[in-house]
């Protein structure tokens, strides 16, 4: 696969529905973190397309990419090894109520949780794979 534009991505996000929703919702919560902001969702879902290719799905990865950090807790909180479980959990009910399937919304959200570098778990599919690659590469700012 070639590698995606930000412009042309935002432009697949803005011809579904469901992903402009989640664009939405996301944006003002991750705001503030430039290491998990908007742009950081969005390098994540441009080079997730590229590295997941044909074995993930493209509007899975887009939305993964979008909620991954959704809830997103500081570095010194008591929680902080939960949050991709949060996140998980907020992203399977926005999906379902936006109108992915439920085997979809739980692809999502597994990717969700098992990329988490603090929950040390391994992902089990290609799209956790994938995002769990790209989130730890661009957390240490080598795309970014």
């Amino acid at each position: 696969m070639t590698t995606l534009t930000r412009a042309a991505l935002l432009e697949r996000i803005a011809s579904d529905a469901c992903l402009a929703t989640l664009i939405e919702r996301v944006t003002p919560r991750i705001a503030g973190d430039p290491g998990h902001d908007v742009e950081h969702a969005l390098r994540v879902a441009r080079v997730g397309l590229q590295l997941g290719g044909a074995a993930v799905d493209a509007r899975e990865m887009i939305a993964a990419a979008l909620l991954h950090d959704v809830v997103n807790l500081p570095k010194n909180h008591p929680d902080r090894a939960l949050a991709s479980e949060q996140s998980e959990a907020v992203a399977t009910e926005w999906l379902l109520e936006l109108g992915f399937s439920e085997e979809a919304a739980s692809r999502v959200g597994a990717a969700i949780r098992t990329h988490s570098f603090s929950r040390a778990e391994a992902p089990t599919t290609a799209l956790g794979e994938a995002l769990q690659d790209i989130a730890r590469v661009d957390a240490l700012g080598d795309i970014g």
